[in-house]
């Protein structure tokens, strides 16, 4: 994969993790409260969170059950984040574990 492909890859990740995150914090949940809900693991929840890891569809139906989310809203907002992300352009460092 090319730098821009993974890098456009990565923003979409990381504009859908942060929806995630907007969505909890509205909630007042903690990553451990909807790890729970969700049934998966914190660690996940966070690297989902930090743009670190891709979500299966699976995934996001319980994330969206335990956010009381539909999938058009997590996605809406991971769009406009998206936007806001790409406006910045370079100024996203990106930071993956190995």
């Amino acid at each position: 994969m090319n730098r821009m492909k993974a890098n456009d890859a990565y923003i979409k990740r990381l504009s859908f993790g942060r929806a995630i995150r907007k969505f909890r914090e509205r909630k007042n949940m903690s990553q451990e409260d909807l790890a729970l809900s969700a049934q998966m693991d914190r660690s996940y929840v966070g690297r989902v969170e930090r743009g670190e890891k891709s979500v299966s569809l699976d995934k996001i139906w319980q994330l969206c059950t335990a956010l009381e989310a539909t999938p058009a809203e997590l996605f809406s907002a991971a769009l406009v984040l998206e936007q806001h992300f790409k406006r910045l352009g370079s100024g996203i460092s990106r930071r993956r574990k190995q």
